[in-house]
């Protein structure tokens, strides 16, 4: 089920965070591995303003998990790819999706990143 636009906020990029500066960009990538995850996709999204490289890997999703993700945040990068099992879906992620960071972290689209992960997120890789 789509979730209505009313009950979704637009990404809007923290006024500190200037990300053509290196200093100021995040140290990883996030990837969310998704299928039909309209009704959660929003809040995975907009807890990660801390993030500038944002990958949905989608398998095929038709609740518009996709067109939900791009409205929320329009810089997300989508992908799709079939999904066999989740060892697969991470490993063609890696192979195909081209992070910018090193470190990624792969999240469910059912999850946050609280401000007190991210901060152990920086405080571990910096």
């Amino acid at each position: 089920m789509h979730v209505a636009s009313s009950t979704r906020t637009p990404y809007t990029a923290p006024e500190s965070l200037d990300l053509a500066s290196p200093q100021n960009s995040s140290l990883a990538s996030v990837v969310i591995l998704t299928h039909n995850e309209a009704r959660n996709i929003a809040r995975c999204l907009q807890s990660l303003n801390w993030a500038d490289d944002v990958i949905l890997v989608d398998s095929g999703s038709d609740d518009g998990t996709t067109d939900c993700a791009l409205e929320v945040r329009p810089d997300v990068r989508v992908f799709t790819h079939e999904f066999e099992d989740f060892g697969t879906q991470r490993n063609w992620a890696l192979d195909n999706i081209e992070p910018r960071h090193e470190w990624v972290l792969f999240l469910d689209a059912d999850e946050q990143c609280t401000p007190e992960l991210a901060q152990a997120i920086e405080t571990a890789i910096a």
